[in-house]
């Protein structure tokens, strides 16, 4: 009985290891009390179970009611929770520890309401006894069970040292599992910004990148934007949180009427993440210089010539240390990247920029195969359609190189896996047909194209698209030879009355200046047509 009692003490703690111990004391006390009197053996040893049972079952109440009275909450699966540990070395009333939250609370009144971020209390207390990893684990632990997104702890001494301590609940991005700070000095309570900054700072960083691997760059693009207002990031993290939102500066920026915006900032960010990598990760300097070029190339503002020339040194530079041998894949994307920056370098030689461009892509093509990679050889093969297209000699043999280019990525790039890839392959086949002598079937054949990308390119999801699709087809409409029918020409003025919606003189200068001078061609046969039909 005695053994029994000390293994069931010896897995208490706290109040519940009091509360066990008394009962265990009146257990004892029955049971001597219970065997004084005269009775009979059988009956004195049942009474003497009959109260152990009971005052055994008392005991387990009390202290499960007790528990879950004083269960610590755990945080709901919409919030992101900030968990706070008791702090060792803090005095009776935990006074750093209510200090620390109510310094993440009051910065919480400054968030937005969308932050839906929590911060609770825990009665536990870690220390180092073990081992600082040891109490990254436990802290890890504890923030599991309690559904925290991060715990932080720590130990103070004296009056005015405090060892701060994070943990990260999930691993997915090792630099920011875990944050051992050196002492930090604190007076009156008072703390270092960075431990109020950098909770936040942490937790933005981590939905940011949950969205980001899932390629929701809208959702993360937020998130990260938070993170580089916070104090808390090390140099490398904040490349790579540079990094990682200029990428989606540049994803988001296609699908934003403001495009040019989006990208200027994604040039920043890129520029300032390469030169940090530069000196310490050629790999990531490298892949920071491919994603440069394709901004750069993008780049609808300023002298468009700087920007595609800057692109082309940007790739140029990545392939310095990309190299076939060693790095295929991300060569393979720079030679194409490479080669869409001398398609649309509107400066020098026009053949001679093709023919780079037709090196580059086939050299893409060497590592891009169907088999291997058909997603990418597909996007490359529509690459090599578009400079075919546009190739100055031979122009009725090239086109027709471009649309079986054009027809070989649309066999992998289906409307149903693909449909913004499909969106953009059938406009270019549309401009291919367009770029044929000027017959009414290949006319056809081209609005049945634009018609296509349109079904995907709407005005609200991607109004740069689509407003280049409404221009291809008002310029398709226009050739009809059937051009006299007032039908014909009104779904031409639709079209390009549309395309004007969004290409405004300002951002969108030669696109505006296009569609309004086929527009106002377009007016001219509409007014003349009417003329003829009047009595």
């Amino acid at each position: 009985m005695e053994e029994i009692f000390k293994r069931i003490l010896g897995k208490l703690k706290g109040l519940d290891f009091w509360i066990a111990l008394f009962f265990v004391v009146a257990e004892i006390v029955s049971w001597e009390v219970i065997g004084a009197t005269k009775a009979e053996d059988k009956e004195v040893l049942n009474r003497r179970l009959g109260v152990a049972v009971t005052l055994a079952v008392v005991a387990v109440s009390v202290i499960a009611v007790r528990r879950f009275f004083n269960r610590e909450r755990r945080f709901s699966k919409k919030l992101r929770g900030i968990l706070v540990m008791r702090i060792a070395g803090d005095d009776e009333k935990d006074s750093l520890q209510r200090e620390l939250i109510a310094n993440l609370n009051g910065e919480l009144q400054k968030e937005s309401t969308d932050q839906q971020i929590e911060v609770h209390a825990s009665r536990e207390m870690l220390d180092e006894s073990r081992g600082l990893a040891d109490a990254h684990s436990r802290a890890r632990r504890i923030g599991q069970r309690r559904k925290a997104a991060l715990v932080i702890w720590g130990q103070k001494v004296g009056d005015k040292k405090f060892f701060p301590r994070i943990t990260f609940i999930t691993k997915e991005w090792m630099p920011m599992s875990e944050r051992t700070h050196e002492v930090q000095s604190i007076t009156e309570l008072r703390l270092p910004d960075i431990l109020v900054d950098e909770p936040f700072y942490l937790l933005d960083l981590a939905v940011g990148v949950s969205y980001y691997r899932d390629s929701k760059y809208q959702d993360a693009l937020p998130r990260f934007k938070a993170a580089l207002q916070r104090k808390g990031a090390s140099p490398d993290e904040l490349a790579e949180l540079q990094f990682l939102t200029a990428f989606c500066d540049w994803s988001v920026s296609v699908s934003q009427k403001k495009q040019s915006s989006y990208v200027e900032e994604a040039i920043e960010l890129f520029e300032k993440a390469a030169k940090a990598f530069q000196p310490v990760d050629q790999q990531k300097w490298a892949m920071t210089q491919m994603n440069l070029g394709v901004a750069y190339r993008a780049l609808q503002i300023g002298d468009r010539v700087a920007n595609v020339q800057r692109a082309i040194a940007a790739c140029e530079a990545a392939l310095s240390f990309f190299t076939e041998e060693k790095f295929p894949i991300d060569w393979a994307g720079t030679q194409n990247n490479l080669g869409v920056a001398y398609f649309y370098l509107p400066t020098g030689n026009r053949a001679a920029n093709l023919q780079k461009a037709i090196t580059a892509y086939e050299a893409a093509l060497r590592v891009r195969t169907e088999k291997d990679f058909p997603a990418d050889w597909a996007m490359t093969q529509n690459n090599l359609g578009n400079v075919y297209r546009d190739f100055p000699a031979d122009q009725a043999v090239n086109v027709q190189k471009a649309i079986t280019a054009y027809q070989a990525a649309l066999k992998v790039q289906t409307e149903k896996e693909f449909p913004v890839d499909w969106a953009m392959t059938q406009n270019n086949l549309g401009l291919a047909y367009l770029a044929l002598p000027t017959l009414d079937s290949n006319l056809q054949k081209a609005i049945a194209a634009f018609e296509a990308a349109l079904s995907v390119y709407t005005e609200k999801d991607v109004p740069v698209e689509w407003a280049k699709g409404q221009l291809n087809l008002g310029l398709a409409y226009s050739k009809m030879s059937g051009a006299s029918d007032m039908k014909i020409l009104k779904k031409a003025k639709e079209a390009l009355e549309a395309a004007l919606w969004v290409f405004d003189e300002t951002r969108f200068p030669d696109y505006h200046g296009l569609s309004s001078e086929l527009l106002c061609v377009v007016d001219q046969q509409l007014s003349g047509t009417r003329l003829e039909k009047e009595p």
